[in-house]
């Protein structure tokens, strides 16, 4: 249990013993996602311009909702391990193919949509191919339209 100066005590041992344990380096930075390198996701720091490899496995579900060139992403460390990432909630990507769900029962019609990003998600059968949309990445449901993506990002 530390001391009210942040000393901890310990049990008498062989040797010398620590007056103070020096904490994990830890904490969170904000990257972007720079390119994908086999199942690695290569993220830089936006402040010392590090480039980090994640690998697939680590990111989980939330790599299918990652563009190059995406910024806002926060990566969790402790002692220089990655311990966990938070992508933006709300992420824009381009329709790369729109499969239509013809189900004639169903009241509301829908299409299923190929993203650049690879994922599929669900949208209103009104979604054209090289249209850009809004998916709301904690749940992986469509969110809306965004606007038009301007001629000189990509």
């Amino acid at each position: 249990m530390p001391t009210e100066d942040n000393r901890f005590i310990f049990p008498m041992v062989p040797g010398p013993v620590p007056t103070r344990i020096q904490q994990p380096d830890s904490g969170q930075t904000t990257v972007m996602f720079v390119y994908k390198n086999g199942d690695n996701f290569v993220m830089m720091d936006d402040v010392t311009y590090e480039q980090i490899e994640i690998s697939k496995a680590l990111l989980g579900s939330q790599s299918q909702y990652l563009k190059e060139g995406m910024d806002g992403i926060t990566l969790t460390y402790l002692a220089g391990f990655f311990l966990g990432i938070k992508i933006p909630e709300i992420v824009e990507l381009e329709v790369t193919q729109v499969i239509p769900h013809v189900d004639a029962s169903a009241s509301v019609r829908t299409a299923v949509a190929v993203l650049e990003s690879g994922a599929e998600v669900t949208v209103p059968f009104i979604i054209e191919t090289g249209q850009i949309v809004r998916i709301d990445t904690t749940t992986g449901t469509f969110a809306g339209i965004a606007g038009p993506r301007d001629v000189n990002e990509k």
